[in-house]
């Protein structure tokens, strides 16, 4: 298995809460789409993921360090064993270098 695509987009997770520390009225998160070589039915397989609620899209970091680092990544330093499967403690240490 290989990342052929990763896209990274920010959306709103706006909410009229709001407390004495946080206004939620501007909050939002980064959501990362992970496309891979795989096809099933027709189509590739794509992972998601996306950071917590209650903290705000971390678009740069994600574009200029953490996606950079994983497109760089050799293939197989990213995979569990011989199934092909993307190992996440491989690529969170990729991630992190």
């Amino acid at each position: 298995m290989k990342i052929v695509a990763i896209h990274d987009q920010t959306i709103a997770i706006a909410s009229p809460m709001r407390n004495a520390y946080i206004n939620f009225s501007q909050m939002t998160a980064s959501v990362v789409a992970l496309v891979t070589d795989v096809i099933r039915d027709g189509a590739p397989v794509v992972g998601f993921g996306f950071n917590s609620n209650g903290r705000y899209a971390a678009s740069g970091i994600l574009r200029e360090r953490v996606i950079p680092r994983l497109r760089a990544a050799e293939p197989a330093a990213l995979l569990t064993d011989d199934h092909g499967n993307f190992d996440p403690f491989k690529a969170w240490n990729l991630m992190m270098a």
